[in-house]
């Protein structure tokens, strides 16, 4: 059966630099969020950076594809976030599956 979702990046959490003024993981910036269409309802999600101070908003591109992880095929999106690493998470159920660090030099 087909999955009716759309699939959505968030920014980052405010104040932005000072996270003594927001403890916790300020769920669900930094983040990509996946909503069932028909619903609303947020199906699942994913943090890349809790409580996040350094502007690593991650509302960019995020990739849908197929491709085999760890030896079988998998529906994944792909997401190279602004800390520096790439990021492949299972797409029908957010379950990570591997992240690569792709820069050395973050500014």
């Amino acid at each position: 059966m087909q999955q009716r979702v759309t699939i959505w990046g968030t920014a980052n959490p405010v104040p932005m630099y000072d996270v003594a003024f927001r403890p916790g993981d300020n769920l669900w910036t930094d983040s990509v969020l996946v909503f069932d269409i028909d619903s609303g309802k947020i199906k699942w999600g994913f943090q890349y950076v809790p409580n996040e101070g350094w502007d690593y908003d991650e509302n960019g591109v995020h990739l849908l594809y197929d491709a085999e992880v760890n030896g079988r095929m998998q529906k994944v999106v792909g997401h190279f976030a602004r800390n520096g690493f790439f990021y492949q998470l299972d797409r029908t159920n957010g379950t990570f599956l591997n992240g690569t660090q792709y820069t050395y030099d973050l500014t």
